[in-house]
């Protein structure tokens, strides 16, 4: 399926390594059926690693193939966009394969808009394939908490409390 852009399954330690970046900040949502089945879930992520994305996540959604359009998807998409409200982010992406037409719509009628495509950047099954960026606000005010999301201090940073757009002279690099 082109709803993923891995091409092969993910081995135990890639996976273990995903859900260790997951946490307080980057929640999972698991659906569970009756049975206790997992019938989809979704997560928050790091839309990129430099510290001033740190206002803005990602998210994801797969719902068992044979479940869709029931509900499920949109559940879990409403549990993590108030989690990413409640967690003081300002704005959640959304970066969607165009041939996945209903998860672009179950993300527009949850109030995501289009706000950008990428032709022929992803090639999987013998093809090229399009990708969507949608946005949605939380309607977090334009002015961030101070005491949540502070840049970590990366390994071997040396810096102290003076930052290098500080040192720089000219434009600051982006």
């Amino acid at each position: 399926s082109t709803c993923t852009s891995q091409e092969t399954p993910a081995t135990m330690s890639e996976r273990e390594a995903w859900f260790a970046a997951h946490g307080p900040q980057h929640p999972v949502t698991v659906a569970i059926d009756e049975n206790g089945q997992v019938v989809g879930w979704g997560a928050l992520s790091a839309f990129h690693g430099r510290c001033a994305y740190r206002f803005t996540a990602e998210n994801s959604v797969y719902v068992h193939p044979d479940l869709q359009r029931r509900g499920i998807g949109r559940a879990i998409l409403a549990d993590l966009l108030e989690r990413a409200r409640d967690l003081g982010y300002h704005v959640v992406l959304a970066v969607i394969s165009a041939d996945q037409e209903a998860s672009v719509a179950l993300h527009r009628a949850m109030g995501f808009t289009e706000v950008g495509r990428l032709p022929e950047v992803g090639y999987k099954f013998n093809r090229w394939l399009d990708v969507v960026y949608l946005q949605w606000s939380t309607g977090a005010t334009k002015e961030p908490p101070r005491k949540r999301h502070q840049p970590a201090k990366q390994a071997g940073d040396q810096r102290g409390s003076t930052s290098v757009t500080e040192k720089t002279t000219g434009p600051a690099a982006g």
